[in-house]
């Protein structure tokens, strides 16, 4: 169980059992509330090694760097990491497909696990303010390109909206 917004594990409890998941929401809901809206329920992986897809307007990018760095024994995926890449598009399509609603505008990110069979699973889904950390180099070029995008995009926003006012105005 663990807390949104609360990387490296600031809060995190590993229940074994639902009266343990209760106890843990009652005790996250003394401990949190006010600040943190919620606690989720997520599998615990044996091999916890997960990349961390950036996709830029469902388009995969790069991986970004882990908070934690796993042994290179639990490593699933080597660089180019073209199959890590094209799960997370994968995803990404398929969600947009049963999620119309979901916001994939600009930063996607998709952290992916692998499962005792080998397969790659998806942990987490993140828009808006997920975190694209890699090198130096290409924080700086996305951040860029990320600021400018919603420029872009937040002018066409408020062009609209001036169009409404526009319009109704008439009336």
């Amino acid at each position: 169980m663990k807390a949104p917004y609360t990387t490296n594990s600031h809060y995190i409890r590993y229940p074994k059992t639902i009266d343990k998941v209760i106890d843990c929401i009652i005790v996250a809901n003394k401990d949190l509330f006010g600040r943190i809206p919620y606690v989720m329920l997520q599998a615990c992986m044996q091999n916890r090694q997960e990349y961390k897809v950036v996709l830029f307007n469902q388009q995969s990018l790069f991986v970004a760097q882990n908070a934690r760095r796993a042994r290179p024994s639990k490593a699933f995926s080597k660089r180019p990491h073209y199959k890590l890449l094209e799960f997370a598009e994968t995803v990404v399509q398929d969600l947009k497909v049963k999620c119309p609603d979901f916001l994939f505008d600009g930063l996607v990110r998709v952290d992916i696990f692998q499962n005792q069979n080998g397969d790659m699973v998806v942990n987490e889904l993140e828009s808006l303010e997920a975190c694209y950390y890699t090198t130096d180099d290409v924080d700086m070029i996305f951040s860029q390109k990320l600021v400018k995008y919603w420029e872009i995009r937040m002018k066409h926003y408020i062009s609209v909206v001036d169009q409404i006012i526009v319009l109704l105005s008439k009336k």
